[in-house]
Parts: C-alpha cells; sequence; structure tokens
C-alpha cells in the first residue's frame, strides 16, 4: 500500500491549564496521536509557561506563553535506511507548568496510507 499526495489532520486536542502542576507531568490525551505524524504543532494559549515532555519523564521542549512549537519528523535522506522517522501512532504529549488560563493544544498532521 502506498501512501497518498496529500495531507491529513488529527483532531485536536487540549488540556485546560488550570489543571497543570510545576512538577508533575499532566498528558494532554490519554491515548496519543491517532496517526503517525511528521509533524506535531502545540500551542500555549496560556498566562504560563510550560514544559513539554514526550514519555512522560524528562524535560524535553518548552514554550512560553501564547508560544508555538513546530516538532518535525526525520527525512531521511541519509544511510542506512534512507526512510522518514514519524512520531508513532499513539504518541501521548506531557506538559507540566505553573497552573494558569488558557489551554494547550497538540495538532497533529500525517500522510494518509492510499489503495
Amino acid at each position: 500500500m502506498s501512501v497518498k499526495n496529500s495531507i491529513q489532520a488529527v483532531p485536536q486536542h487540549t488540556i485546560n491549564s488550570a489543571v497543570l502542576d510545576p512538577v508533575v507531568y499532566q498528558v494532554v490525551y490519554a491515548p496519543g496521536l491517532d496517526q503517525s505524524c511528521f509533524l506535531l504543532r502545540i500551542l500555549n494559549i496560556n498566562t504560563q509557561s510550560i514544559v513539554i515532555s514526550y514519555d512522560g519523564v524528562n524535560d524535553h521542549d518548552a514554550l512560553l506563553p501564547n508560544g508555538i512549537l513546530e516538532v518535525y519528523g526525520g527525512e531521511g535522506s541519509s544511510q542506512p535506511t534512507n526512510s522518514c522517522a514519524l512520531w508513532r501512532k499513539g504518541q501521548p504529549v506531557y506538559v507540566r507548568g505553573t497552573a494558569g488560563v488558557g489551554r494547550v493544544v497538540v495538532c497533529g498532521y500525517y500522510q494518509p496510507q492510499g489503495a
């Protein structure tokens, strides 16, 4: 099965920033990404900075209030595999930070399989 020459978006997922904790990570959407995505866009529409984790244990990224982070998969034009690395289906995104007013939004984009 080959991929289609189009891009689709997974449903966006949000978490209310009022539930954030500066120490404990909160998962934005427990089931994780609906598809294997080549692009994640994380929006911090919030009055406080946040820290982002992709494993719920380690700090990986940070976002200032009203910031946008775009995280791309790897383009594989290098040896040995010549393949593209994607964010896995089911990949959760975790955030922590001081409770604020607003929300954190996770969006993802993928290339669907064709017939």
